[in-house]
C-alpha cells in the first residue's frame, strides 16, 4: 500500500544501557561444543562491522543490540523472552519519489511484487500461506522516500519466516504471470482511493508543486501507468521492476529490526546468516534538498471540490528537512503552541468567532531534504466566508510568538511531558513495534533509536527563531475545500479527477498580513497544572485474580475492579456506562443524545486540553445503549478529573451558536455516509437488516430537522434522571479508590435508579435454515462494487463453545486460500477478506470482496470458492496441515494483550455485552485443541456448503451506480429482502442466555 504520512509524534526521554561484542563472542565460546561454537562466533563476528548501544525506557524489560554488518545493513535486535509473537521489519530508503518519470507507481508495484515468489521459495502464495498457517500477519507500505515490509509469526516459526522474508531482498522472481496479474491489484488499490478525499488532497499537493520536482509524480500507479502507456512506448515493465530492484535495493540503505524470543546472540546469528548476503551496491539514499514549492508555487490559494460535503482549510509553509535537529526539535516546540487548544489559543479564538471547529498544526512529513509546516482546520460555513480573517489570526498568533520569543519554561514543560510518556511507555505489539523501529532507525542516531520519537534534549532558541522565518506571508499556500466551489473551478487533476482552481493571493493581502498587530484575545498557554508528579505504584491488594472482581452488585449499579499486576505502570482506566432505553426509542432521541454529548465535549475542550497534553484524558461518548464516561492515563489525578467531568455535566446548557454550527456538521456527516467505501456499505446494510432495532442514517438525517437546543437540554436532563450504571476500574489503583470513583459519579450526577432488567442489549434476527437471502443496494459515489456473503451460525455463549470453536477453525483454514484465490489469482479486487463475524452476541462467517466487476459475477466466484476450492482443501488436508492450523489459531487466541488499554478493551467488551465470560479466549483455545478434521468438515457441510441442513446465508450486494449490472443472474436466492420491516417481523431472534454476575 502507499502510505499517507502523518505529523510527527510527541517526544520523551529514556535511559542508557551498554552492550559489548566481546561478550557476545564469549557466550558462543562457552557453548559445550566449544570448537564449533568458536568457529561460528568467528564467522559471525567477521560479518559485523560494529555494534551499538541504544537508550531504552525505564519500564522496558527487553534487551537491545544494534549491529552494522559488513554489507552496510543496519540491524536492531530486540530480545523479549516473554513474547508470544515474533516480528521483523525491513525498510529500504527508496520510495515513490524515485519512480522513473515514464513509469509512475513502479516503487509501489515493486512492493507488491516482492511478496509473490523468490528463487528459494517460488510459490507465489508461499509467504502468505506460511504466516497464515503459523498465526502470523504481513503488510508493507511505500512512502515518498522509503518502503517498509513487515510481518509477525509465532516464535517457534520466526527463523523460517525470516528466511522467506530475507529472500525478497536477495533473489525475487518477478515472474511475468504474477506481474500481469498483480498490476491489476495495484490498479484496484488506486480505484479504491479515487473517491477518497484524503488521497485527493494529498495528490493535489504534488500536482500543484514544481512539475520538475519528483514530488509532482503520481506515486500509487495504475493500470494506465504500469501497463497501457508502457506497452504503447515499448517499455518492458517486468524488466523495469528487475532493474529498479537491482539498482536501489542495496543493503547499505536498508535497516532491519528483528524482534524475537531468542537471545541476543541467537538473533545476531540470524541477522548475519539471513541478511548478510544482501548486496551492497554502495549507493547513496536519494534526497531532495530543493523544495517542491519554489517561488512560482508560493502565495497561491487553491480551491478544491471534495467528494464528501466537507469544509477544510489548510495553510502550508515550505520548510527544510529538520529531522537532523530532532534533539532540539524546534518544529515540535512550534506545533505545541500553534496546535494548542487551551485558553488563549488560536483554536479557542477561532472557535469563539464561529469560524473553526478543529485545528491541528505542525511539521508535516515530506522526504529527505524538504518538509512542510501545515495548519489544518475544519471550518464552518461562516468560516469559509472569513478565510482571510482566519489567516490574519494565524499571523497574529505567529507575531505573538515572535514578540514573546522562545520560552525556556514552555520547552521544559514539553520536555517533561515527553519524558513521562517515554519513561512509562506501554509495550506495543511486536509487528507494530518492529515497523516503527525501522522508521526511527532512518531518522535518529543509534543511541536515540527508541527515544528519538519522544525526547527533546537540547533547548536551542536560535533554531526556533530560524524556523519562524519560514512561517511568513511571502511563503504561504492556502487550500480551501468546499462543495461551494462546484462549477467555479477550471482545472481537473489527472489521476483522481479532482476539480480545483489556483488563484494568486493579491499583493495587498500579503502586505496586510506582514503588518498584523497583536490580538488581545491570543496569549501563550498557562503553566500546565495537570502534569503528574506522584508516579508511584499503588499498594498491592491482598488478593489478585486474572479477571475483574465484582465489588458492587445492585439492581441498578455494578462495579468491576481489577488491580494491574502485569504491566506495572502508574496508569489506569475507568469507564462508566450509563444506560437508559430512551436513547434509542426513536431516530430523534439518537440525534438529541449525540448532539448533547458533542456539544458538551466541544464546550469543555479548552478546559480539559492541558490534562490531555499531560497524559490524562476523558471521553464522553453516546451509543444505542446510553452514555459512557471514560477517564484514562496517569492514576494520580483521575479521581479529580472524573469529578470535574461530572460536575460540568450536571446542569450543562448548550450554547445556541455552537449548537447550530455543530448540528450542521452532524448533518453533513450523516449525508456523507453515501461516500463511504462500498465494502463499508455492505457491512452497514447487513447490520441494519439483522439487528433488532437499527435507526438508519436516512432516518436520523430526517430527524435532525426536529433537533433543537431546547430539546437537547431537556433530553439530557431526562436521560440522567434514571439510569443503570455498570463500571470497570482497572490499573494502578486500589479497590477503595474504585469505590470512590463509582460513588462520585452517582453522587455528583444525582443518578436515579433504573434496573438492569430494563436495559437489555439488542439481539439479532435469525435466518431460516436452508435458505439463501439477498439484499441489494447502490453506491452513488464510488466506481467499485462490493459483495458480502455471510453464513449465520448461532449465539456467542459458553453452551455453544464447541460450534464457536469449529466456526473459528474453519475461518482460520479459509482465510489464506480465500485471499489467494479471489484476490491474487482471480484479481477480483484489492479488498478481499474472509473470517469470523461477531455481532450482537452472535457469530458466523463472512467473506467480503470489493471489486470493479459486477456483484453478480463476484457472488458467483465466492460461491464457487466456498463450494469448490474450500471443500477440496478440507477433504484433502493432511493431519499435519490440520494440526498446524489448530496450533496457529490457539496461538492467536492465547496471545496476551501488550498494553493496559488492550486488556481493558477485552474485559470491557464482556461487561458491556453482559456476557462476563472473561476467560472466553482460553475456553475457545481449549475447545479448538480437541477438534478433529471430520468435525470441521461436518460443520462446513451443515452450515456453509450449498444445500446444508443448517445453512443460513445472506448475500449483500452493493452496486455502483456508474456500473449497473444484471441482477437476474448469479446465486439464486430463496428470499430477496426488499422490505426490512417485513423481514424483521417474520424472523425471530437468536436468543442468548442471560448471565447474572455474582459477588
Amino acid at each position: 500500500m502507499i502510505a499517507l504520512r502523518a505529523l510527527r509524534s510527541t517526544r520523551s526521554i529514556a535511559f542508557r544501557r551498554r552492550t559489548r561484542w566481546d561478550k557476545v563472542a564469549g557466550s558462543f565460546l562457552n557453548h559445550p561444543s566449544s570448537s564449533l561454537a568458536a568457529k561460528m562466533a568467528s564467522n559471525i563476528s567477521d560479518q559485523i562491522l560494529s555494534t551499538h548501544d541504544v537508550v531504552k525506557s525505564e519500564s522496558d524489560q527487553m534487551l537491545y543490540r544494534g549491529l552494522t554488518l559488513k554489507n552496510g545493513l543496519r540491524v536492531l535486535l530486540v530480545s523479549d523472552s516473554t513474547t508470544d509473537k515474533s516480528a521483523a521489519a525491513l525498510a529500504v530508503q527508496v520510495g515513490s519519489l524515485t519512480d522513473p518519470r515514464n513509469i509512475p507507481g513502479l516503487a509501489h508495484f515493486c512492493e507488491h511484487m516482492l511478496f509473490l515468489g523468490t528463487k528459494k521459495y517460488p510459490a507465489e502464495n508461499h509467504y502468505h500461506a506460511f504466516l497464515s498457517n503459523h498465526g502470523g500477519a504481513l503488510n508493507a507500505y511505500t512512502a515518498l522516500d522509503h518502503t517498509c515490509y513487515y510481518f509477525d509469526v509465532t516464535p517457534e516459526n520466526f527463523r523460517e519466516a525470516s528466511d522467506i522474508f530475507a529472500q525478497f531482498f536477495l533473489e525475487p522472481l518477478f515472474t511475468q504471470s504474477c506481474t500481469d496479474r498483480e498490476l491489476l491489484a495495484v490498479d484496484n488499490e488506486h480505484q479504491k482511493n479515487i473517491k477518497q478525499d484524503l488521497w485527493r488532497m494529498w495528490r493535489l499537493q504534488g500536482a500543484t508543486s514544481d512539475a520538475e520536482h519528483d514530488f509532482s509524480k503520481f506515486g500509487t500507479g495504475s493500470k494506465e501507468t504500469l501497463h497501457d502507456i508502457p506497452l504503447k512506448e515499448g517499455i518492458d515493465v517486468r524488466q523495469a521492476l528487475l532493474d529498479f530492484h537491482s539498482e536501489y535495493y542495496s543493503s547499505n540503505i536498508m535497516v532491519v529490526c528483528l524482534y524475537g524470543k531468542e537471545t541476543l546472540e541467537d538473533l545476531t546469528e540470524m541477522a548475519v546468516t539471513l541478511f548478510g548476503g544482501v548486496k551492497d551496491k554502495a549507493i547513496e539514499a536519494p534526497s531532495w534538498p530543493k523544495h517542491p514549492f519554489g517561488e512560482a508555487q508560493l502565495r497561491k490559494q487553491i480551491k478544491i471540490v471534495p467528494v464528501k460535503d466537507s469544509r477544510q482549510m489548510m495553510v502550508v509553509f515550505p520548510m527544510p528537512d529538520m529531522r537532523k535537529e530532532y534533539r532540539s526539535s524546534p518544529s515540535h516546540y512550534l506545533s505545541h503552541l500553534v496546535g494548542h487548544e487551551g485558553e488563549g489559543s488560536l483554536l479557542s479564538y477561532l472557535k469563539n468567532k464561529g469560524w473553526v471547529n478543529s485545528l491541528s498544526g505542525g511539521e508535516g512529513s515530506g522526504a529527505r531534504g524538504f518538509s512542510f509546516f501545515t495548519i489544518s482546520m475544519l471550518i464552518s460555513p461562516e468560516g469559509l466566508e472569513h478565510a482571510d480573517e482566519i489567516v490574519t489570526a494565524i499571523f497574529q498568533y505567529l507575531e505573538l510568538l515572535r514578540q514573546e520569543g522562545p520560552q525556556q519554561w514552555i520547552f521544559e514543560e514539553v520536555q517533561k511531558v515527553g519524558e513521562l510518556h517515554f519513561r512509562f511507555k506501554s509495550k506495543e505489539s511486536p509487528i507494530r513495534y518492529a515497523s516503527a523501529i525501522t522508521e526511527s532507525m532512518q531518522l535518529f542516531d543509534w543511541k536515540d533509536t527508541l527515544s528519538g520519537a519522544y525526547i527533546v534534549q537540547d533547548y536551542k532558541p536560535e533554531l526556533i527563531k530560524e524556523l519562524m522565518t519560514y512561517l511568513t506571508p511571502d511563503k504561504i499556500r492556502i487550500g480551501l475545500v468546499s462543495q461551494n466551489f462546484k462549477g467555479k473551478t477550471d482545472l481537473v487533476e489527472k489521476y483522481y479527477h479532482t476539480e480545483y482552481c489556483i488563484e494568486d493571493i493579491p499583493d495587498e493581502k500579503i502586505e496586510a498580513w506582514k503588518k498584523v498587530s497583536l490580538n488581545e484575545n491570543l496569549h501563550l498557554p498557562r503553566k500546565n497544572e495537570f502534569i503528574s508528579t506522584n508516579l508511584v505504584l499503588a499498594q498491592e491488594e491482598p488478593e489478585y485474580t486474572s479477571n475483574p472482581n465484582l465489588l458492587v452488585s445492585e439492581s441498578s449499579n455494578r462495579l468491576w475492579f481489577m488491580q494491574d499486576k502485569e504491566f506495572k505502570l502508574p496508569t489506569s482506566i475507568a469507564q462508566f456506562e450509563l444506560r437508559n432505553p430512551i436513547v434509542y426509542e426513536s431516530p430523534l432521541s439518537v440525534c438529541l443524545l449525540s448532539m448533547a454529548v458533542t456539544c458538551f465535549s466541544d464546550a469543555n475542550n479548552e478546559y480539559f486540553y492541558p490534562a490531555t497534553i499531560a497524559g490524562l484524558s476523558y471521553e464522553l461518548n453516546s451509543s444505542p445503549k446510553g452514555v459512557s464516561i471514560k477517564v484514562r492515563g496517569y492514576s494520580e489525578r483521575q479521581q479529580a478529573l472524573l469529578e470535574k467531568v461530572c460536575e460540568r455535566l450536571v446542569g450543562f446548557k448548550i450554547d445556541p451558536k455552537r449548537f447550530e454550527i455543530l448540528k450542521e456538521a452532524l448533518v453533513r456527516r450523516l449525508k456523507n455516509f453515501r461516500a463511504e467505501q462500498p465494502y463499508q456499505h455492505a457491512i452497514y446494510y447487513s447490520n441494519m437488516v439483522l439487528t433488532e432495532k437499527y435507526w438508519s442514517y436516512e432516518e436520523q438525517l430526517a430527524a435532525m430537522a426536529d433537533c433543537t437546543v431546547e430539546k437537547c437540554d431537556e433530553f439530557l436532563g431526562k436521560f440522567l434522571q434514571r439510569v443503570s450504571v455498570e463500571s470497570l476500574v482497572y490499573g494502578n489503583l486500589r479497590s477503595e479508590e474504585a469505590h470512590n470513583m463509582s460513588n462520585a459519579v452517582r453522587r455528583i450526577l444525582k443518578i436515579g435508579e433504573l434496573s438492569f432488567d430494563e436495559t437489555q442489549n439488542f439481539r439479532e434476527h435469525r435466518l431460516n435454515d436452508g435458505q439463501v437471502y439477498e439484499f441489494n443496494a447502490t453506491n452513488e459515489v464510488h466506481p467499485n462494487n462490493s459483495v458480502m456473503t455471510f453464513y449465520q451460525v448461532g449465539a456467542l455463549d459458553t453452551e455453544d463453545i464447541h460450534r464457536i470453536a469449529l466456526n473459528e477453525l474453519l475461518c482460520q483454514i479459509l482465510e489464506e486460500p480465500c485471499y489467494d484465490v479471489l484476490r491474487t489469482q482471480e484479481q477480483l479486487g484489492y479488498i478481499v477478506t474472509g473470517g469470523p463475524r461477531r455481532s450482537q452476541g452472535t457469530y458466523g462467517i463472512r467473506i467480503i470482496v470489493q471489486s470493479d466487476k459486477n456483484p453478480t459475477f463476484v457472488s458467483e466466484r465466492i460461491e464457487e470458492f466456498v463450494n469448490g476450492k474450500l471443500k477440496k482443501i478440507l477433504t484433502e488436508m493432511s493431519d499435519e496441515e490440520f494440526g498446524k492450523h489448530k496450533k496457529a489459531l490457539i496461538a492467536l487466541k492465547l496471545e496476551k494483550p501488550k498494553r493496559l488499554t488492550e486488556k481493558f478493551a477485552q474485559m470491557w467488551g464482556e461487561i458491556s455485552s453482559r456476557q462476563y465470560i472473561f476467560n472466553r479466549r482460553q475456553l475457545e483455545a481449549d475447545e479448538i485443541g480437541k477438534l478433529t478434521k471430520d468435525e470441521v468438515i461436518d460443520f462446513y457441510t451443515r452450515h456453509v456448503a450449498h444445500g446444508g441442513s443448517a445453512l443460513k446465508q445472506m448475500i449483500v450486494k452493493i452496486e455502483s451506480e456508474s456500473r449497473p449490472g444484471d441482477r437476474t443472474k448469479g446465486v439464486k436466492a430463496d428470499y430477496t429482502i426488499d422490505d426490512v420491516t417485513k423481514f424483521k417481523a417474520t424472523h425471530p431472534y437468536i436468543e442468548r442466555p442471560l448471565h447474572q454476575p455474582k459477588l
